[in-house]
């Protein structure tokens, strides 16, 4: 994953206060997810976006076999849609959204 190191610490250091909403615009292979979800708080909520079904099927299979306690979503649709769903409040408040979006 591209930057993980960065986007780990990112989290490490998060002094957002409460449940926090950390948002992947592009789930992909879940390489950061699965390094991501698992230095979340309980209560926090990871929630992935991915247009193409086929990742969004291996991203669950992947994730399921994490020891976790955040809460996770996967949600087949683009990045592009990410606002759609915090401004309508659908996952409660975003606080971190790391999204890469390579060629």
């Amino acid at each position: 994953p591209v930057m993980l190191d960065e986007v780990t610490k990112a989290i490490a250091e998060s002094g957002a206060p409460g449940e926090r909403v950390w948002i992947d615009g592009t789930l992909g292979g879940a390489g950061h997810a699965t390094e991501l979800i698992q230095l979340l708080r309980s209560g926090d909520c990871f929630i992935g976006f991915d247009r193409d079904p086929e990742a969004i099927s291996r991203s669950e299979r992947t994730l399921s076999n994490l020891s976790r306690t955040c809460s996770i979503k996967l949600v087949n649709s683009s990045y592009r849609d990410i606002p759609e769903y915090v401004r309508d409040g659908v996952f409660g408040m975003a606080y971190e959204i790391p999204l890469h979006i390579g060629l």
